[in-house]
């Protein structure tokens, strides 16, 4: 209708938006396409000069960093700028914040309040901006959305298991997250190696630091065998095909993609109840919620999983039809460009 979205994440994490009619201009057109600018000094500077030459009548800025360099660049253009927080609130242990922290969290707010807008993925993302000084006039909730159609495969779930050597009547969970600490890929390990002889097959998609001692843990707990390490992959949706659960025992998080694409497959879900998760999984319904770093909770829904296998599938098609109801991503995507043009028409 006015903006033709096609929903890809730039290096930078910014769109210019130029006329209600019609034009994006991304970072990407600064002439360096698939490289991140080395900092917000030269991705401001890189930005204005997009701007001073094409007069935008909006700056959208996705993540911290692009979400900054827009409220930076707008004020001193006159623009109107949003910004897409896509954080949330961690979960602090003790209830004590490290004073680097804190100061991070005071920048976010002032970046928060040079912006005209600011959509939080989530209310628990919302929450996180507000606590950061960022004011609440200015923070609206738009979720994530998800099309059944959006995750193409082409690979039979036979084929997929026969490429990836789990045998096809085997329960095989998915994890698909960067190898960092916040997912919360020990606590799953560990969770598998308390099930022995009855542990599942686990996808691992994704890369990062952890990939080293997450292997070497998967020795030591004598659960390497059940384990499929695969590094970063692009064909989601055939990992998903061969998947019956998907897990994510994060520490924090927004509203996780991959739980998208869980409900968008029909696949039931095992989830920390942290973040935005609650926003999505609904406990005993479209999945499972434990609380975070609780290994024997883990183990207690993946052991559910295992014994009720029926009663889980019917799980995963109430959340796909959750999913298909409440983030449909038709709607979504529209309710944010309709934010785009009143934010552009109410500066006029």
């Amino acid at each position: 209708m006015f903006l033709a979205y096609d929903g890809i994440i730039y290096p930078d994490g910014l769109a210019l938006v130029r006329g209600c009619g019609g034009d994006i201009v991304t970072s990407a057109g600064s002439g360096i396409p698939g490289k991140r600018l080395s900092s917000l000094a030269s991705l401001v500077r890189t930005t204005y000069r997009l701007c001073k030459a094409m007069q935008p009548d909006l700056i959208v800025g996705q993540y911290s960093r692009g979400g900054n360099a827009a409220g930076i660049v707008g004020r001193l253009i006159k623009r109107p700028a949003i910004r897409v927080a896509r954080g949330g609130l961690v979960n602090v242990r003790g209830g004590r914040e490290r004073f680097g922290s804190l100061l991070r969290r005071r920048f976010h707010g002032l970046m928060g309040n040079l912006a005209t807008v600011t959509i939080a993925v989530s209310h628990n993302t919302a929450a996180y901006e507000a606590s950061c000084g960022t004011s609440a006039e200015r923070i609206r909730v738009i979720h994530s959305g998800m099309s059944s159609d959006t995750l193409k495969t082409t690979r039979a779930k036979g084929d997929m298991r026969a490429e990836l050597q789990i045998p096809q009547d085997a329960p095989a969970l998915l994890i698909g997250a960067y190898l960092v600490p916040v997912k919360g890929h020990v606590y799953l390990f560990d969770a598998l190696a308390r099930l022995k002889n009855e542990c599942p097959y686990l996808i691992v998609a994704g890369d990062g630091p952890l990939w080293g001692e997450l292997a070497d843990r998967a020795m030591k707990l004598g659960i390497e065998s059940n384990i499929r390490f695969l590094g970063r992959r692009t064909d989601m949706g055939d990992l998903l095909i061969a998947s019956d659960c998907v897990v994510l025992p994060s520490t924090s998080e927004a509203l996780p993609g991959i739980l998208l694409e869980a409900m968008a497959f029909s696949l039931p879900i095992i989830a920390s109840r942290v973040g935005g998760i609650p926003e999505l999984v609904k406990h005993g319904e479209t999945g499972i919620l434990v609380d975070a770093r609780n290994v024997a909770g883990l183990e207690r829904a993946i052991r559910d999983f295992l014994a009720y296998r029926d009663k889980w599938r019917e799980i995963g098609i109430c959340g796909n039809r959750y999913l298909r109801e409440n983030f449909d991503l038709e709607r979504k995507l529209q309710e944010e460009i309709d934010l785009y043009v009143h934010t552009i028409m109410s500066r006029r």
